[in-house]
């Protein structure tokens, strides 16, 4: 059961290790946009998630009705 509007579910929904894999830049070919905008591209190596929130039976699967 997830949590209703405007509270705080108190499961930890779980983080992430990652590495970023590239960087872009937006507007590069304009004087004005150079340098302002910069797209950060990671890849995702491990993910933490809490137990209560997998599905049942499968250690690699988070179920998306919690």
């Amino acid at each position: 059961m997830g949590a209703a509007m405007g509270s705080v579910d108190p499961r930890p929904l779980g983080f992430s290790e990652a590495v970023v894999a590239a960087t872009h830049g937006v507007g590069e070919d304009s004087a004005e946009l150079r340098g302002f905008i910069t797209l950060i591209e990671v890849r995702i190596q491990r993910v933490h998630v809490h137990p209560d929130l997998l599905m049942e039976g499968h250690i690699n699967c988070i179920d998306p009705d919690k």
